[in-house]
């Protein structure tokens, strides 16, 4: 089988999330294809995102499923990402340049937790590929655009 050498690293942001909680099948054949396509793939989801993401109704059920279907059981609890100081300050960074950019095109607004998720994905691309998934592409994109790192990429769901 011929794979892409190197490790990569799946982040998935609000909308990665809702989408792959949304259906076993899913997440599970997505699971599968990574498995088949790359050596050392993790998925991982950035502890902000489930602040998006939390509700404390019924409905959380099926996050919580999701994220024990992601879980490695050889290490326990790896899949979460957290920031820190200088994480949050870089997001800050970033999200002040993307709307700075978006200011110029009518656009006002751009979350706080995408600047997040690009913010972590941009200190773990230092050591390897990261791609996130996500259903925000255009504003994930400009945020990934301003770190400069050719080594994340974008995957719309």
């Amino acid at each position: 089988m011929n794979r892409p050498r190197g490790r990569r690293d799946f982040i998935l942001d609000s909308g990665g999330v809702s989408h792959f909680s949304q259906s076993n099948e899913r997440i599970v054949a997505w699971m599968k294809y990574l498995a088949d396509e790359y050596d050392g793939a993790s998925i991982l989801v950035p502890t902000l995102v489930m602040t998006e993401l939390a509700t404390g109704e019924a409905r959380d059920a099926r996050l919580h499923q999701l994220l024990r279907m992601i879980d490695d059981p050889r290490r326990p609890g790896r899949f979460w990402l957290d920031d820190d100081p200088p994480i949050a300050m870089r997001a800050g960074v970033l999200r002040t340049r993307a709307l700075k950019q978006l200011a110029t095109r009518g656009k006002r607004a751009i979350s706080v937790v995408d600047a997040q998720v690009v913010a972590l994905a941009e200190q773990r691309s230092l050591r390897h590929a990261v791609t996130i998934v996500t259903s925000d592409v255009s504003d994930i994109q400009l945020l990934v655009d301003l770190t400069g790192r050719p080594n994340i990429g974008v995957q719309s769901v």
